[in-house]
């Protein structure tokens, strides 16, 4: 069931206005914490992304003094090593190891001449023997060109096989000139240089990196991503992506932005082309936010039901005279319409709305006693008609005559009210019916057809069905329709359209009789056309085909005269007639005429075959 039916009252004023003051209460509530939501809710977001880079910018400060540290530490003993060290592999071991603070802050140590060639190698304050020669890193050659330490790009170690960084500081020898290197090794998997980000909770899902100008992440909260691709870390493609375009630059104050659901905070580390990165889900970040919007609401629909309640009893006071008065109108329908009960008094609309129904029923009074008149003298001009009539609307009888009670075979009181499907025998009947009834109602205002009809008794009849409607355009005043017994007209009809059938079809087998026998004479004629035409071929034929058998014959001999003359021709190769022959020979190109004449014969042979078997084609026909 709808909601309607179970609710009635939901379709009254009363419920309606006072409906509508609680939802205007409601409205009010939602749309002024909406409206301080909307104003304060931009100013959290902006502090929580201030917060963020701030946070960002901390972090890229204290690496950048860790990552000064580390140079600072190498120069310094760099500056200490001299050249005679530099060449003694033993001293300069223990100049390595003896510097603790190596140990501390590097992995492993190494010193190597101007050629790449490792000199020295200590690992945790004990000295390695794996010395390589690293002429071709390119933080060997950049940091033989300069005057202070250099960072290399992230790399493999050669040794370790682990991701690392290596700060070399140039050594330099009297004059000044670069004559080697001393290096560090830190992994990056390690907490040497990064290890603020360690502390760094993971519960709500953030993730800080350190990513090169190339793309790669030198750091990451797991170290199981150093040195993949910072495009693949989810969050960061678009703000990555807009960091390339816009030449891997980020400012000194950095940026934090809300991107591809996560909160993206990116900050330049000073002294370096590394950018720090911290991706938090936007959940995460805007946690707060959230919150005190949730506050924000809880308090709203407390007061909005508060109002709400209060201005709905307020309406429902104001709408009690209309509830009276609707109550009185509804009482109008029932079959106690004509009680003399009072209308409710009340000023203003309402009073005027029930003066206005007493007035109502009294004009419906005086058109009830018009009406059964009219009815009265409409029943007897139908029960004298000579066509069953009925009067329908909405589907249902309204009025019959004697007549269409006559034709139906039932009484007149088992059809007023009634569905007009039960004078059909099906449902499907009915509904084919009443479509096609009502298509030309609505297109022409009448309808003219013949259907099968049931009487009282279950017999089925056919009728004419004719409908007019009471007024053109408008269904719902009704429509009159005339019913005729046409089943013995729609009998004779049918036995009429079946003789003529028979008839018709009669006449076919007759032309088709005739067409047969038209056919069969002009077959005969070429028949005897054909036969004799197969006649006048066959004999030429047999005539040339005799010819043909002679001919070759006569072939043979001439050929065979011809082979012993080519003979002779061979042993008088001197006499004059030898000469003469073999010139005719040559002019008449008997070479070509013996290879053409038997290939000519096989040609008019098969000619003659297929002419043969035109003949016998014919003379098949000719007896058909």
């Amino acid at each position: 069931m709808t909601p309607r039916r179970l609710f009635p009252w939901i379709r009254t004023l009363k419920f309606k206005v006072v409906a509508m003051s609680v939802g205007t209460a409601v409205l009010a509530a939602v749309a002024s914490t909406q409206l301080a939501l909307t104003t304060t809710q931009a100013d959290l977001k902006r502090l929580v992304l201030e917060n963020e880079r701030d946070d960002s910018e901390r972090m890229a400060v204290m690496l950048a003094s860790k990552l000064g540290t580390l140079k600072l530490t190498l120069e310094s003993v760099a500056q200490k090593v001299t050249a005679t060290e530099l060449k003694d592999p033993g001293a300069m071991t223990r100049v390595l190891v003896e510097q603790r603070v190596l140990a501390v802050m590097f992995d492993a140590v190494f010193a190597a001449d101007r050629n790449g060639n490792m000199i020295a190698r200590a690992q945790q304050g004990m000295s390695r023997a794996e010395l390589l020669n690293i002429a071709d890193r390119e933080y060997f050659q950049q940091a033989l060109q300069s005057d202070n330490p250099v960072v290399s790009e992230a790399l493999t170690g050669r040794v370790s096989g682990a991701p690392s960084l290596i700060v070399a500081a140039p050594v330099f020898g009297p004059g000044g000139r670069s004559i080697g290197v001393v290096a560090g090794v830190v992994a990056l998997r390690s907490a040497r240089l990064f290890s603020n980000l360690d502390g760094v909770k993971q519960d709500d899902g953030s993730r800080i990196l350190v990513v090169s100008r190339n793309g790669l992440l030198l750091a990451h909260t797991s170290t199981d991503r150093v040195l993949g691709n910072a495009v693949d870390e989810p969050g960061l493609a678009v703000e990555f992506a807009r960091w390339r375009e816009a030449g891997s630059a980020v400012g000194s104050q950095g940026t934090a932005v809300l991107s591809d659901g996560y909160l993206v905070s990116m900050t330049s580390i000073p002294t370096s082309d590394w950018v720090l990165v911290k991706i938090t889900p936007e959940a995460s970040a805007l946690a707060p936010v959230a919150t005190a919007r949730r506050t924000a609401w809880h308090a709203a629909v407390a007061a909005g039901l508060a109002a709400a309640l209060l201005s709905g009893l307020f309406a429902w006071h104001l709408t009690r005279p209309i509830s009276r008065l609707r109550a009185r109108a509804q009482y109008l329908l029932t079959d106690q319409a004509e009680a003399e009960d009072a209308w409710p008094h009340a000023s203003g609309e309402v009073g005027e709305l029930a003066q206005a129904f007493e007035q109502v029923v009294a004009q419906r009074r005086a058109r009830q006693l018009e009406t059964d008149a009219l009815l009265r003298q409409l029943g007897a001009v139908l029960d004298h008609a000579d066509v069953g009539i009925a009067l329908t609307r909405d589907g249902r009888f309204e009025l019959v005559s004697q007549q269409f009670c006559c034709v139906f075979q039932d009484d007149r009181a088992n059809f007023l009210g009634k569905s007009i499907r039960t004078i059909y025998a099906s449902g499907h009947a009915h509904g084919a019916t009443s479509e096609q009834a009502q298509l030309a109602l609505l297109e022409q205002d009448t309808f003219d057809g013949e259907f099968e009809l049931m009487r009282g008794n279950g017999q089925q009849f056919w009728a004419r069905v004719r409908g007019r409607a009471v007024a053109p355009g408008d269904s719902s005043q009704g429509t009159i329709w005339t019913v005729e017994d046409v089943t013995e007209i729609r009998e004779k009809r049918e036995r009429l359209l079946r003789t003529n059938e028979e008839l018709a079809e009669l006449n076919q087998k007759l032309a088709a009789a005739q067409e047969q026998l038209v056919q069969s004479e002009k077959l005969a004629s070429i028949g005897q056309l054909a036969a004799g035409v197969a006649h006048e071929i066959n004999n030429p034929v047999g005539f040339i085909s005799s010819n043909i058998k002679t001919l070759d014959k006569y072939l043979v001999d001439v050929f065979r005269l011809l082979a012993a003359c080519e003979e002779c021709e061979l042993h008088q190769d001197a006499s004059p007639a030898a000469g003469r022959l073999a010139a005719l020979r040559a002019e008449v190109e008997l070479d070509y005429l013996k290879e053409d004449i038997p290939a000519l014969m096989d040609e008019t042979r098969g000619g003659l075959e297929r002419v043969r078997k035109i003949v016998q084609d014919l003379k098949d026909f000719s007896h058909v």
